[in-house]
C-alpha cells in the first residue's frame, strides 16, 4: 500500500513539470478592491475584480470560492434562501446552491444572456430582480435565475440602474434618471423624485424615511414617499459622493468616496463621522448588524465591533493579484510597479515585499527607472526619488504642473517627465521641472522612452515617434513608414535594430529612425502593450499573451500554456527567464529556453475550446475585425445588434471548419453608438459590446 501511494505520487510529480507553460510567481499581491458584499446567516461574501471570497468567521479570514465562475469581474451579490447570486460585468448572471463552492451560469432571458453586465441585484420574496448596465433594464426571476424576463415599458430608454432597497413590498431603485418606487415585485415601476430630476446613486429606508444620494447635488430626504424631498447634508463634507447606504436598528450609515463612513441617529437629518481610524476612506460597499460594522474599500475588508471608534483590517486569506504596470531590475533585484504601489523581489519572484516607505497611500506607480544610486518612479502623485540601497521615497515634484507621470526617462544629465497635461525636464538629480515647449506637441502623453547613441527616442499617443538630438532641447518627428495615429506603447533595442509596439502593429527601424517598416502581420487584432528582445528573438506582449519572433518579425508564434489568455502590460528578461506583469493578474514568468524551445511545436495545434474576441479596433470608424476560434468544425452565426435589440448585420451565417477565423464589420451608413456583436457555434455563445465613433 506504501509502495502503490508512493508511485502515485511519483506519476502526479512526473506529469505535473511534464508539459512546459507560463508559471505565476508568488504576487506582488494586494487586498484589492471591494464591489459588494452580501451576507447569508454566518456566511459573509465579498465580490472583487478576482471573484468572489467568502468568510465564516465574521471577517477574520478569507477564502476564494470561484470554481464555475468563468467571469470573475462580479459587481454585484444577492442571496435568497441558500442561493448566491453574482452579477458580473459582461458576464451575466452565475447561481451558487452551495454557499459558493461552486457556480454555475444563471442568465438566460438576459437582454445580452452571458454577455450582459449586472450592476445591482435584490431578492423579494421569491423573486429575484436584476438591473442590467448595457439597455439599463430590469430583470426578474421567479425560479431561482433559471429563466429571467424584462420588466418593459417602466424606466427611460438606457437608464442606468445603480443600486437596489426593499423595505417590506416596496422596492426602491436608484437611476441615474432618479427613483422609482414598485410595490408589487418589480412588475411595475414608478419615478417617485418628485420632478426634481435628481440622479440617484443610492438609497436606504429607513421606517418612513426614504434617504437618497444625488449625482452631485448631495443626500435628500423624504418622509411621504417621495412627494417632497429636503436636503439632508447637514456634517457630510462638501461635494460628498456617497457609494453606499447601510440601515440597522434606525441608524443609517453613509459611505463616502474618499472621506470615510458616516452615521446618523435622526434619518439623516444630521450626520456624523465614524471612521477617524480607518486607513482606507475609499469605501465601495457596506454590511452593517448588531455586532459589527463592515467595509469594503479599495485595500480590502475592514471592521468594527465598537461603532466604528476602531477598525482592524480584516484581510487574511484576501489576496488578489495586482495590476502590474512596469517590471525592470535594478541591481539584481526585480521591481514591479503595480496599482498598490511598488514591490520588490530579489530571489526571481519566489517572494515580494512591499517597497513604499514614503508613498502616499494608494498610489499606482507607472514607471521605475535608476539613475545612478538613485532610483525614480513616475507614479500618479509625481516623481519620486529613493536610494538604490534602502528603498525610502521622497517627491520631487517642486514645478512639476500635472502629476500624473505616465513615464520617465534620464540620460547623462537629464531626467524627463511624461504627463497627461505637459512634457518636463529637470536634472538629474530631480531638480525644478522645466516644461519643455520646443517641437513637442501640447498634451502629448509619451508612454515609452529609449536612446541610442546621443538620440533619444519618445514614443507618444496621437503623434508617433519623437526624436532629440540635443538632450531633450528640440524635438522633431520620426515617422517615416510609421503611422502617426498610433500610440507607441514600448521601445527595444536588438543590436542596432530599434522595435516599436504599437497597438496594432511592430514596426523596426534599421537606420536610428530614419525609416520604419512593420513587421507583424500575425500580430493584427491583438493589442501590443510591450516588448522586449533577447539574443536576436523578440517577444511581444499582447492581450492575448506572449508572442515570439525568431526572424526578425516576418513570422510570430506564440506558447501562452497557462497564462489563460492573461493581458500582458509589461515584459522583463533577466537570468535567462523572461517575467509577464499582468493586467489584474501579478507576475509570471517562464524559462526563455523552454519557450523558445516549445513555441514552433504549438502553432499548428487546433484551440481547445471556442472564443469570440473583443473586436479591434474598438472604439471603431467604420469598420473592426473580429477574431474567433472554434476547436471543431460546426454551423457558426455571428451576428450584430444595434442596443435595442434590432439586428444590423449578419456576418457570418454557415458552416465553418476549425481553426482561428476573422470576420469583418463595416458601420457605414450606421450611426454613432453602441453594438453587440453575438456569436453562436456548435452550443458555445457569446457577445461583445462594440463602440462605433464617427
Amino acid at each position: 500500500m506504501i509502495k502503490m501511494k508512493f508511485l502515485i505520487l511519483l506519476i502526479a510529480a512526473l506529469f505535473s513539470n511534464a508539459f512546459p507553460q507560463w508559471q505565476q510567481t508568488n504576487g506582488p499581491y494586494g487586498c484589492g478592491a471591494i464591489s459588494c458584499m452580501a451576507v447569508s446567516g454566518t456566511n459573509i461574501f465579498a465580490g472583487t475584480d478576482y471573484g468572489v471570497f467568502l468568510s465564516t468567521d465574521n471577517g477574520t479570514s478569507w477564502n476564494v470560492v470561484n470554481a464555475g465562475l468563468a467571469n470573475r469581474y462580479v459587481t454585484a451579490l444577492a442571496v435568497n434562501g441558500t442561493n448566491v447570486f453574482a452579477g458580473t460585468r459582461g458576464g451575466g448572471i452565475y447561481l451558487s446552491t452551495d454557499n459558493g463552492s461552486s457556480w454555475a451560469p444563471a442568465s438566460k432571458g438576459l437582454y445580452l444572456d452571458a454577455g450582459t453586465t449586472i450592476s445591482a441585484l435584490t431578492v423579494s420574496g421569491t423573486t429575484i430582480i436584476a438591473a442590467c448596465w448595457d439597455i439599463g433594464g430590469v430583470y426578474l426571476s421567479t425560479n431561482n435565475g433559471l429563466k429571467w424576463n424584462a420588466v418593459t415599458n417602466t424606466f427611460p430608454y438606457n437608464a442606468i440602474l445603480y443600486s437596489f432597497a426593499v423595505n417590506g413590498k416596496n422596492i426602491f431603485a436608484a437611476s441615474d434618471y432618479g427613483l422609482y418606487l414598485s410595490t408589487n415585485t418589480g412588475v411595475s415601476w414608478s419615478n417617485i423624485s418628485g420632478g426634481q430630476k435628481i440622479a440617484c446613486r443610492s438609497v436606504a429606508v429607513n421606517g418612513a424615511y426614504i434617504i437618497i444620494m444625488g449625482d452631485s447635488a448631495g443626500v435628500f430626504r423624504s418622509s411621504n414617499n417621495g412627494a417632497s424631498w429636503t436636503s439632508a447634508n447637514s456634517g457630510l463634507p462638501e461635494g460628498s459622493y456617497i457609494s453606499t447606504f447601510a440601515v440597522c436598528d434606525s441608524i443609517v450609515y453613509s459611505g463616502i468616496w474618499g472621506k470615510g463612513l458616516f452615521r446618523s441617529t435622526d434619518n439623516g437629518e444630521n450626520w456624523n463621522s465614524i471612521s477617524v481610524e480607518l486607513t482606507c476612506p475609499f469605501i465601495s460597499s457596506l454590511e452593517v448588524n448588531n455586532k459589527y460594522i463592515m467595509v469594503g474599500t479599495e485595500d480590502g475588508v475592514f471592521c468594527s465591533t465598537n461603532n466604528g471608534t476602531e477598525w482592524i483590517s480584516t484581510n487574511s486569506g484576501f489576496s488578489a493579484n495586482s495590476d502590474v504596470s512596469v517590471i525592470t531590475e535594478i541591481d539584481s533585484t526585480i521591481f514591479a510597479g503595480t496599482n498598490g504601489g511598488v514591490y520588490k523581489s530579489t530571489d526571481d519572484g519566489a517572494n515580494w515585499v512591499p517597497a513604499n516607505n514614503g508613498f502616499r497611500p494608494y498610489m499606482e506607480v507607472f514607471d521605475i527607472i535608476k539613475s545612478r544610486t538613485n532610483l525614480f518612479a513616475g507614479t500618479s502623485a509625481g516623481v519620486y526619488l529613493s536610494a538604490t540601497n534602502n528603498v525610502k521615497w521622497a517627491p520631487v515634484n517642486s514645478d512639476l504642473t500635472d502629476k500624473f507621470v505616465y513615464s520617465i526617462f534620464v540620460n547623462d544629465s537629464s531626467l524627463f517627465a511624461s504627463t497627461f497635461g505637459g512634457f518636463f525636464q529637470c536634472t538629474k538629480s530631480g531638480g525644478n521641472w522645466n516644461a519643455v515647449k520646443s517641437g513637442f506637441p501640447a498634451d502629448v502623453i509619451v508612454n515609452d522612452f529609449i536612446s541610442l547613441g546621443t538620440t533619444i527616442f519618445a514614443g507618444t499617443s496621437g503623434k508617433g515617434i519623437l526624436i532629440s538630438t540635443d538632450n531633450g532641447v528640440g524635438w522633431v518627428a520620426a515617422n517615416n513608414g510609421f503611422p502617426e495615429r498610433d500610440a507607441v506603447e514600448q521601445f527595444a533595442v536588438c543590436g542596432t535594430s530599434i522595435f516599436a509596439a504599437s497597438q496594432q502593429s511592430v514596426y523596426v527601424s534599421t537606420n536610428g529612425g530614419i525609416s520604419w517598416s512593420a513587421i507583424s502581420s500575425a500580430l493584427k487584432n491583438k493589442m501590443i502593450s510591450s516588448i522586449a528582445s533577447k539574443d536576436g528573438n523578440i517577444f511581444a506582449g499582447t492581450n492575448y499573451g506572449v508572442f515570439l519572433s525568431t526572424n526578425n518579425g516576418a513570422s510570430w508564434a506564440n506558447d501562452n500554456e497557462g497564462l489563460a489568455g492573461l493581458n500582458v502590460s509589461t515584459l522583463l528578461i533577466r537570468s535567462g527567464k523572461i517575467f509577464a506583469g499582468i493586467k489584474k493578474g501579478g507576475v509570471w514568468v517562464r524559462p526563455l529556453s523552454e519557450l523558445i524551445t516549445t513555441v514552433d511545436h504549438k502553432t499548428n495545434k487546433l484551440p481547445p475550446n471556442f472564443s469570440m474576441e473583443q473586436n479591434f479596433p474598438n472604439p471603431f470608424n467604420p469598420s473592426t475585425k473580429i477574431e474567433y476560434t472554434m476547436p471543431t468544425a460546426s454551423k457558426t452565426r455571428m451576428n450584430i445588434y444595434s442596443v435595442t435589440g434590432e439586428l444590423v448585420s449578419t456576418l457570418v451565417d454557415g458552416f465553418q471548419s476549425a481553426g482561428a477565423h476573422t470576420a469583418t464589420f463595416n458601420g457605414e451608413g450606421l450611426p454613432s453608438g453602441l453594438y453587440i456583436c453575438r456569436i453562436s457555434a456548435g452550443g458555445f455563445v457569446q457577445s461583445r459590446k462594440m463602440l462605433l465613433l464617427k
